[in-house]
């Protein structure tokens, strides 16, 4: 299994779900084949989790409910939402909404994990930190600041995060 870290901390609303961009390589050849499974824990509870197995025809209009279809439009580049938007009705969803709530100051870890068709994974954890970049006692935190409607990059080691205004959705709540 690859694995990935990010060493800053992302910091962000209260409410907040992910996506990400992936695909598998068939061998040497330039086709791209989808992700087939993935899973989300946060503080070491599974949030979300889907696997794509199959989907009937009458299915296929939810599709772009399972992307982030404006983005896709925008630059040719498909997102997957790692949340369940209402009334998306595909059957591959087993575990929750995908969407984390932070306390005020509140830390938590977010683990990825992605799966191929050959069963390959890759695991991506970062933290994540609400509220401004100050903490209790008034020190400033380590971090990076990621706004749902600005651009920005985290760079670790081995990978790179391209966050667009439309990676990060502000999320509408009742409550």
């Amino acid at each position: 299994m690859n694995s990935f870290i990010l060493t800053e901390p992302v910091i962000c609303n209260k409410e907040f779900f992910i996506g990400f961009e992936g695909y598998d390589l068939a061998g040497a050849e330039e086709n791209f084949l989808g992700i087939r499974a993935y899973t989300v824990t946060f503080n070491d509870s599974i949030v979300f989790q889907c696997r794509i197995d199959s989907f009937s025809f009458d299915e296929t209009r939810f599709v772009n409910a399972h992307i982030d279809y404006e983005y896709l439009k925008q630059s040719k580049r498909k997102i997957t939402y790692c949340y369940r938007l209402g009334g998306n009705q595909l059957p591959f969803y087993s575990t929750g909404t995908g969407l984390m709530t932070l306390k005020n100051k509140q830390t938590g870890r977010v683990v990825l994990e992605v799966e191929d068709t050959k069963g390959n994974k890759t695991k991506i954890k970062f933290e994540v930190i609400r509220g401004d970049r100050r903490n209790e006692n008034g020190t400033k935190l380590k971090g990076k600041i990621v706004l749902y409607d600005q651009e920005s990059v985290i760079a670790g080691e081995f990978i790179k995060y391209q966050l667009g205004k439309v990676f990060l959705r502000k999320c509408k709540t009742s409550g």
